[in-house]
């Protein structure tokens, strides 16, 4: 029997699978381990399949779509006030297609992977400006501790780290662990900058990228990042 629309709530391993009739009635509410949804998919007659917007859910949608169902993502706030009960993956799931049901709402788009590579270097490139700052404040404040002060600033920080370890007058100890910080941050910034060589390669592949990049106050950093979370900026 074909449903109307079917729920899934996602998880890493096990599924909670909820369709339902024309009147919103449950027809089945099952369990189905990662790798048999593709398959249990692939046995239904092509329906509306609804998710929650998250980490794994435009991966879904797209395998989903490719088995010739129509994929949707619905934001997390718009489920939870349709939750019956306690909360458990069983509700999640029949909450997620009553939800989809309502008027007005609005779905998230899907991210193509070309989307999600680029904000997979996104946030490794904002983990590696954390490491790096976290890098630069450790050896600041180590060495204020010897009367050693760097003004403010990237270039201000390694002229002073240099100065310090050729200095003859630093001690051994202190030169050693000025080093080891310094090869550090300067691995943090060749990474970053690394990135940031891939982020512009990705605009230059894009004419909705240049034009975007033509706009006063826009670099590539909020350029490359419109591709990753808007759908409608994709590379030719």
């Amino acid at each position: 029997m074909k449903s109307k629309a079917i729920g899934i709530d996602l998880a890493k391993n096990v599924f909670q699978v909820c369709g339902v009739s024309e009147h919103i009635k449950p027809q089945f509410i099952k369990k189905i381990k990662r790798h048999a949804l593709i398959e249990f998919m692939l046995q239904q007659p092509p329906t509306t399949v609804f998710m929650e917007a998250c980490y794994s859910s435009s991966y879904w949608a797209r395998e989903i779509e490719e088995l010739g169902h129509t994929a949707k993502l619905i934001p997390a706030q718009h489920v939870t006030p349709f939750v019956r009960g306690n909360k458990n993956d069983r509700n999640d799931a029949l909450a997620i297609v009553e939800a989809s049901q309502r008027p007005y709402i609005r779905f998230v788009p899907i991210k193509t992977a070309h989307q999600q590579e680029i904000m997979c270097l996104h946030r490794v490139r904002d983990r590696l400006i954390k490491n790096k700052t976290a890098t630069s404040n450790q050896a600041r404040g180590l060495l204020s501790e010897f009367g050693i002060i760097f003004d403010l600033g990237k270039k201000a920080f390694i002229s002073g780290m240099k100065n310090v370890i050729a200095n003859e007058q630093t001690s051994f100890r202190l030169k050693t662990i000025m080093t080891d910080l310094f090869d550090e941050y300067q691995t943090l910034l060749n990474r970053i900058e690394k990135i940031e060589d891939e982020l512009v390669l990705f605009i230059k592949q894009s004419t909705h990228g240049k034009i975007l990049l033509s706009i006063p106050g826009i670099g590539t950093i909020i350029t490359s990042a419109s591709f990753g979370r808007f759908a409608q900026y994709r590379c030719n």
